[in-house]
């Protein structure tokens, strides 16, 4: 027979949870308030001489944001998925594309690995694989992607998916910005990629540097980095706007890193600040009890520090636990996540911010993180992108905001 002061114990732990679901189902219920239409960082400052490479016609009004108030979408992970198989092994089918496009898909980050731009030799000598010329071939490959993307209405977010390091921050000696990888090397590779996509309006922005970490990287080094890979993407003549990044962990936080506000100096005053959400851990069963409320506070952290710096912001990556049918995880933990990042989109509505949720592919079986699968996952998949996951419930009610 159980005794009283279980029974009491197990009868609080039931009346906390039923509080804390109550409490967040509450918030849901209060309307969210739409952002006002934030400057488009790009207006007025695109050349009327630059043409998408596809045509003669402009991509809409040629500006970042082309009469949206807010951008919505998905990083589309299938480059960096696809490590170094065959060209034609990687990235989506214009029908995985098409399909993105028909759930209401706007822009899509697309992570590139600098390893794949400048491949590692065969003798294994980092220093050489940097001093090699950046692969034009692979810029193929990239390009590819974005022409297919915009076939299908999206347009794309390029981004250097290195945290700072070469050839990827988890290889075992890995050279680390100012510890093997000089400014003159960030500079290279942005210089070619920007070069490449100069003129071409497919492509909205570059983000620079992925989720350098703090362990590696002093602040005011990434500061200098970032510059550098700010400046050499305008000395390629590309006008786009550039993504800067948060560093990773608690004092990587932008109100933190940067109490005095925005350090990148760019001549076209184009420059937006990015930050990554996620439950803490990452894989977690969803439980009511465990501060979820962690990733709504830093949420409304990063949107108080831009609405107070005038700037424009964007969570490039936010990702939590499928669930139910084809999900990784019980449709139970599946609508509880649901009902956390609903309040997350509805501050970033509130907020102005661009979202693109992490992630979408059709290259490997379903991730923890993946909305957007293949029925027949492989590189390449026979069927391409066409499966939504539980996450695309919350996704799909908050699309890029026309502005008013």
């Amino acid at each position: 027979m159980q005794q009283p002061h279980v029974r009491a114990t197990a009868t609080r732990r039931v009346a906390g949870t039923l509080t804390a679901l109550v409490a967040l189902v509450g918030a849901l219920l209060v309307p969210a308030v739409p952002a006002a239409a934030a400057d488009d960082p790009s207006g007025g400052n695109t050349p009327a001489r630059h043409r998408p490479a596809s045509g003669g016609e402009r991509w809409g009004t040629g500006t970042y944001l082309n009469g949206f108030s807010y951008l919505r979408g998905v990083n589309v992970y299938s480059l960096v998925f696809g490590g170094d198989r065959p060209a034609g092994q990687v990235g989506e089918s214009q029908a995985g594309w098409d399909y993105l496009a028909s759930r209401g898909v706007k822009v899509a980050r697309l992570p590139v690995s600098w390893v794949r731009l400048q491949p590692v030799p065969a003798s294994g000598d980092l220093r050489a694989g940097l001093d090699a010329p950046v692969s034009q071939a692979y810029l193929d490959v990239v390009e590819e992607q974005v022409r297919r993307a915009a076939r299908a209405g999206i347009r794309t977010v390029v981004g250097l998916h290195n945290a700072c390091s070469y050839p990827n921050i988890t290889a075992k000696g890995s050279l680390t910005c100012g510890a093997g990888v000089t400014r003159a090397d960030v500079a290279k590779v942005w210089g070619a990629v920007a070069t490449r996509f100069a003129a071409d309006e497919r492509v909205i922005a570059f983000d620079l540097l992925n989720e350098t970490r703090l362990d590696g990287v002093p602040v005011a080094r990434y500061k200098l980095f970032t510059q550098a890979a700010a400046d050499a993407v305008r000395g390629a003549g590309a006008e786009q706007t550039l993504w800067v990044q948060r560093m990773l962990g608690e004092r990587g936080r932008l109100d933190v890193m940067a109490p005095d506000g925005p350090w990148v100096s760019d001549p076209l005053g184009k420059v937006m600040y990015s930050q990554h959400f996620y439950p803490s851990p990452i894989g977690s069963t969803f439980d009511p009890l465990a501060g979820n409320h962690a990733v709504l506070m830093d949420v409304d952290r990063f949107g108080t520090w831009c609405r107070k710096w005038k700037v424009r912001c964007v969570a490039g990556e936010v990702g939590w636990p499928s669930g139910g049918p084809g999900g990784v995880q019980s449709a139970a933990s599946a609508r509880g996540w649901n009902l956390v990042f609903e309040q997350f989109y509805r501050l970033a509505d509130q907020y102005g911010l661009d979202v693109t949720y992490f992630a979408a592919s059709s290259s490997q079986t379903t991730g923890t993180l993946l909305a957007y699968v293949a029925s027949r996952p492989g590189y390449p998949s026979p069927s391409g992108l066409d499966t939504a996951l539980s996450q695309a419930e919350v996704i799909e009610r908050h699309p890029s905001r026309r502005a008013p």
